[in-house]
């Protein structure tokens, strides 16, 4: 965890005790990866949901997420929610209002059990008080991984092949100081460079190389991860669907709920292949 077992401990805390919380920092310094490491210990219960709150404003809604967590006919046809799911939303600068409101709803009814919010300054989020007062005090702020601490990491974990010195790791670390995505990145790139010229050992020319040709890293959104309500497996995207390939019969082409007596889709109609004894 880079560091961050103090951090990540709370943060499970906080969801095993069903609160809501919020994770503070700037791009790199881990807040993504601590909600990564949330999906790993809850997901095998079916009950995760992680999706960057950036795209809420376009295309989806709090209410849509826990609706699809139940699949077509429970979900959208017969309007069922799952209750006590754990929602993780990365990246809530542009969070609606409306959003704010069913994000608290929810919450209340047992919808939500927890919520972990993720954002660069609490401070300036644009939030309802009502999420605020459920929040409190309960705010973890990420502080830049020290250059040491950084600098033992990278050398633990290559000492074996000692293809990084300690010194283009500083560098590293000096050129994007306190992101540790964007550093790791350019010590990767050099070590690519390195490899591809039958170096043993990154020399100055894979470093410049390497910060010259890597463009401006942006914390990249992990794909949205929903589970299987029923088994716990990580469900597959299909059109616009999400379905389990162990629980659910649905069509290849879009994602639609089927039965065996189906020849065709009832959405898209595509004809479905049949076996011939």
């Amino acid at each position: 965890m880079a560091d961050r077992e103090k951090e990540a401990k709370e943060v499970l805390y906080r969801i095993l005790s069903k609160n809501m919380l919020v994770i503070e920092g700037k791009p790199g310094f881990g807040k993504t990866m601590l909600l990564m490491y949330a999906v790993d210990n809850f997901k095998g219960r079916g009950k995760v949901i992680y999706v960057n709150a950036t795209k809420l404003n376009k295309k989806l809604d709090i209410e849509d997420l826990l609706r699809k967590r139940y699949g077509f006919v429970k979900g959208k046809i017969l309007g069922m929610m799952p209750k006590r799911m754990i929602l993780l939303l990365d990246n809530v600068e542009k969070l609606s209002q409306k959003n704010c409101e069913k994000i608290r709803y929810y919450f209340d009814q047992d919808y939500l059990s927890s919520v972990v919010f993720t954002c660069t300054d609490y401070d300036k989020l644009e939030i309802t008080d009502a999420l605020r007062s459920r929040i409190g005090k309960r705010i973890i702020k990420l502080e830049p991984l020290p250059k040491e601490t950084f600098t033992e990491m990278v050398v633990e974990r290559t000492e074996a092949s000692n293809i990084l010195s300690r010194e283009f790791i500083d560098k590293a670390y000096d050129t994007a100081p306190g992101n540790v995505k964007k550093a790791l990145a350019i010590l990767d790139k050099a070590c690519e460079y390195a490899v591809a010229t039958g170096k043993k050992e990154v020399d100055a020319e894979d470093f410049n190389k390497a910060v010259n040709t890597l463009p401006e890293l942006e914390e990249k959104e992990p794909n949205e991860v929903f589970y299987c309500p029923e088994c716990g497996k990580e469900l597959k995207k299909v059109g616009n669907y999400y379905r389990c390939e162990f629980c659910d019969q649905y069509c290849e082409a879009c994602g639609a709920l089927c039965t065996d007596e189906d020849k065709q889709c009832p959405e898209c109609g595509a004809i479905f292949e049949v076996e011939i004894e």
